[in-house]
Formats: C-alpha cells, sequence, structure tokens
C-alpha cells in the first residue's frame, strides 16, 4: 500500500470516528413520540407518533371522524384541535438536544399540500440518564377552521424533528426525525423526515357557504317581489 493510499485510508478512519462521537442523540425508541388533539371539548388525548403500537391511539392512518362518533365535522356544532406534542430524545457527552419541533399542514383530498407550520418548545423536563422530553399541550390550533375549502376530505400530516449541537452549546450542527418504528433519521446522514399522516371529514361548512344556483335565483327573485309589492297598491299583492 503506497503512502497516499496509507494516507487516505487513515482520513477515511479519522471521519468515521467523528461521525461515529457525533451519532449518540435522538429520539428515545421506546418513551413514544405523540401529537396532542382535543375533540370536541374532550380535553386533550396523546395519539402515538412512534413507535407504532402501545395504549395509547394511533395517529398514523387514524380517520379522526371515528374520534366524532364516526361523522363527518361540522364546524358550526364541533370542535377539532391541535395542542401540540410530546417528544423524549437522549444524548450523550458532548451532544446536545436543544429543541423540538413538530411540523403540521392541512389540506383537502386532491389538492396541492402545501407548505408547513409548525409548534416549537426549548424547554424540557429532565428525566436522567441523557433523556429530555418536551411539550406543547395548548397550541389552540382550530383544525376546522384550516380546513377552509369547503365540505370533503382533509389530510392532516405531521413529522417531529429534534437540533443538536455536538459541543454543548445552541447552534443546530444537526437536524434529526423519527419514524414510526421509533428510528432517528439524521440530516447529516442525508435522511429525509418521516411523514405521518391521518383524515378528518367536513360537512355543512369549511368555508363559505355558496347557496346552490337554483336557490340563489328563487331568494332574488323573491327579493323583486317584495320591492315590488312596496311600490304599487296593496290589491295587487294580497
Amino acid at each position: 500500500m503506497n503512502k497516499k493510499l496509507q494516507l487516505f485510508s487513515f482520513i477515511l478512519v479519522l471521519a468515521s470516528l467523528a461521525l461515529s462521537a457525533r451519532a449518540d442523540y435522538g429520539f428515545e425508541p421506546t418513551s413514544g413520540s405523540f401529537a396532542v388533539l382535543n375533540v370536541n371539548e374532550g380535553g386533550n388525548a396523546w395519539y402515538y407518533l412512534a413507535p407504532s403500537g402501545g395504549v395509547n391511539p394511533q395517529f398514523e392512518n387514524r380517520d379522526f371522524d371515528n374520534d366524532n362518533g364516526g361523522s363527518a365535522y361540522n364546524p358550526a356544532t364541533d370542535s377539532l384541535v391541535f395542542n401540540g406534542f410530546e417528544i423524549t430524545t437522549w444524548q450523550t457527552d458532548a451532544n446536545v438536544v436543544f429543541n423540538g419541533r413538530l411540523y403540521y399542514r392541512v389540506y383537502k383530498e386532491g389538492s396541492a399540500p402545501g407548505g408547513y407550520s409548525h409548534f416549537e418548545t426549548y424547554a424540557f423536563s429532565d428525566l436522567g440518564g441523557g433523556k429530555r422530553q418536551r411539550q406543547v399541550t395548548a397550541g389552540n390550533i382550530d383544525l376546522l377552521a384550516l380546513a377552509s375549502s369547503g365540505n370533503g376530505t382533509y389530510h392532516l400530516d405531521v413529522y417531529v424533528e429534534g437540533w443538536v449541537d455536538w459541543d454543548g452549546g445552541t447552534t443546530q450542527d444537526d437536524t434529526f426525525w423519527q419514524n414510526a418504528a421509533g428510528a432517528t433519521l439524521k440530516d447529516i446522514s442525508e435522511q429525509s423526515p418521516y411523514i405521518f399522516s391521518s383524515e378528518f371529514s367536513i360537512t355543512d361548512g369549511g368555508g363559505s357557504a355558496v347557496p346552490e344556483p337554483t336557490t340563489a335565483l328563487i331568494f332574488a327573485v323573491g327579493l323583486i317581489g317584495v320591492g315590488y309589492c312596496r311600490r304599487v297598491r296593496r290589491f295587487l299583492c294580497a
């Protein structure tokens, strides 16, 4: 082996060791990550994002109509509020997970998804052993108000994200996500967020009501008739 090849191999080993040291952080795989929603003012409920399974109801592939007695939501009488999330992360050595986020978007089936909004929190509860738990439980996002394109089925997509500083500070050296199995996905490894998706339906609302053409015509003719009756002798409109 020539000297150049030996040097290259040595550099690869050092890079591998550096990446290995930076790999000591992520989502805690068994504690669970959750989306927090409140259905019809029944109080907050924790829906499992990851890992799949467990005693809590699952978020992914959930039809939230079933949480409304199997019916679509009427914005005039029902409520579906997204209040936040809960995540648990772990870290070792100089790695510090200093922020947690949940991104969400709502869009009507068959339409372009659009961009994400998010909850975030830097605050945490120290669970010991390098574990930190973060919660947002009062975000108060009215999902029925976001379903603003009329009656139909809407998708609610979310993903959870953590930020880490490799040197113990608050510089975003890496971004990481969690998949349905609870595993951590890392931006430094050129991975991408895992999207958890659910759905709900809107009826009798979800946007400005537009009368049917026939109804609108009858209403207009009625108004004309009322105006006419005010201008002629009473016996013509008796």
